[in-house]
């Protein structure tokens, strides 16, 4: 039967549903319309579209549809709608980006994306950032032609920084906006390759990096016992009792600083103050004025191999294998003044020590197994924390969690108010003999050759990264790109997750 002949039949349905013929016109009772009844009418409008063609049931459809779902971004005023869509992760945002051209264009708005970004605590370049918005107040570029031109450019910004067109889009002005969908695309990347432990690893003093022609001297071939390092610089002390400091960027040394007569065994610094310290086997400390390459004061007092230091702005605080943890005063006059507290009490070599300015508080971590809190101001000891059935040979505290690694074979992560043990993670096969972390990670190294990357907040072990020599791991340093580990064998070790990546803004 054709659509004509389907017409037809309709017509006369409909005819007979509408009429009254089956009452008598001169009964009292008024007529009754069969379309009055919902399931006569359904069976009008199944006829109604099977006459109908493709075309037509399709219009029909869209019709319905519109009657069955509201699409809210309609309704609501664009900022209300933006609010509702910031409620949703990634991958949800993604498939709403999916659902219409409208919901597409919404999604692209650069405010969702940045609210997210800052929702994952990731870190931001504040001085690129800043550099960037300077550039993009001072420009106005009328759409299309400079639009289209940016698009192809790589921009230089007011302090040299090169900003690439996927970096920005923009305003309905032809302002460039930061496109924080690409940065957060950019930076969940990079925790992917963390996560799932892709990266390329290098060496600081490989002898295929050329050092500087005016550098009369080469990489220490003996054991790096630690490691320090920021955006510009790294500083790492070893066995050859010198501190090399580094161009972080080139790999070239710099330049030494001669003057311990032991082996450096740790390291801090603190560039608001341009000042270095370290502390070596020869039991004493130096201030460096690391600039000028020369030391300000040394510190006597420790009867053993200084172990730890910790520059602060108004402190230094050091632990050594006589048992102690000490506490200098930076603004002394003389050295001989300089000493404020002698931290006594542990029972064996105090192998770490960390301070907190936002506590007031140093944690100490000890060969006789436990984890000590002092405070800074009166030397008194605030609480002991029996923390590991073997000795303790690192920790880090950042005023809020301890997390210690010891010859026990676990790192365990402590509340600092309290002692209480969060967590205990295992893997290690020898001694953890450095731990670093952050609200997200936490990072080790041991005896065993491999560092680990472990997740905070659940212990489970992402990654085991092991260095080509399986020489022991001394120290580490990590930030959100890379970890820069030390080790016996004289390697500086570089692991970079960011291979392929923009980290212009991270």
């Amino acid at each position: 039967m054709n659509q004509d002949d389907n017409g037809k039949n309709v017509v006369s349905k409909v005819s007979d549903l509408t009429s009254c013929s089956d009452f008598s016109t001169s009964s009292p009772v008024p007529c009754l319309n069969p379309l009055s009844h919902e399931n006569n009418r359904i069976d009008l409008i199944r006829d109604l579209l099977a006459s109908l063609s493709k075309e037509g049931v399709v219009a029909v459809y869209n019709h319905v549809r519109s009657l069955l779902f509201t699409d809210f971004t309609e309704v609501f005023p664009e900022e209300v709608s933006l609010r509702v869509f910031s409620y949703l992760d990634q991958l949800d945002l993604c498939k709403c980006k999916l659902m219409s051209k409208r919901w597409k264009r919404l999604l692209e708005d650069p405010g969702i994306w940045k609210a997210l970004y800052m929702q994952k605590g990731w870190f931001v370049n504040e001085n690129v950032l800043n550099e960037f918005e300077a550039w993009r107040r001072t420009h106005k570029f009328p759409q299309p032609r400079f639009e289209n031109f940016l698009k192809q450019q790589n921009i230089i910004g007011p302090y040299g920084t090169m900003f690439l067109p996927q970096q920005f889009i923009f305003d309905s002005n032809g302002r460039p906006l930061l496109n924080w969908s690409y940065l957060y695309k950019e930076h969940a990347h990079l925790d992917s390759n963390w996560r799932h432990g892709r990266f390329l690893v290098s060496t600081f003093n490989n002898p295929s990096i050329r050092f500087p022609a005016d550098q009369d001297f080469r990489a220490t071939l003996d054991s790096v016992y630690c490691v320090q390092y920021d955006d510009e610089i790294m500083v790492s002390g070893s066995k050859d009792r010198t501190v090399s400091v580094w161009d972080v960027n080139s790999r070239f040394i710099l330049y030494k600083l001669y003057g311990h007569s032991g082996s450096v065994l740790c390291l801090d610094f603190c560039r608001r103050r341009n000042l270095l310290v370290s502390g070596s086997s020869d039991s004493t400390i130096i201030i460096w004025d690391w600039q000028n390459r020369r030391p300000l004061k040394v510190y006597f007092g420790h009867t053993d191999n200084v172990l730890g230091v910790v520059v602060s702005e108004n402190y230094i605080i050091s632990s050594s294998r006589d048992h102690t943890a000490r506490v200098w005063r930076l603004d002394a006059t003389s050295p001989a003044e300089a000493c404020m507290h002698v931290l006594r009490g542990h029972l064996a070599s105090v192998n770490s020590v960390q301070y907190s300015s936002k506590t007031g508080l140093i944690v100490t971590a000890s060969s006789d197994r436990t984890l000590r809190t002092w405070d800074i101001t009166t030397g008194h000891c605030i609480r002991i924390i029996h923390a590991h059935q073997r000795g303790i040979a690192c920790a880090q505290y950042n005023g809020k969690f301890i997390v210690s690694g010891s010859s026990d074979l676990t790192i365990r992560i402590f509340e600092a108010s309290s002692g209480k043990l969060l967590r205990m993670l295992q893997g290690h096969e020898d001694l953890i003999r450095t731990v670093r972390f952050n609200d997200e990670k936490i990072v080790s190294g041991g005896y065993d050759g491999t560092v680990r990357i472990w997740n905070f907040n659940t212990g489970e072990q992402h990654c085991v990264l092991h260095n080509s020599r399986n020489s022991r791991v001394f120290g580490l340093q990590f930030d959100h790109r890379r970890i820069i580990a030390c080790t016996h064998s004289s390697e500086i070790l570089v692991w970079n997750f960011d291979d392929g990546l923009d980290c212009t803004f991270f």
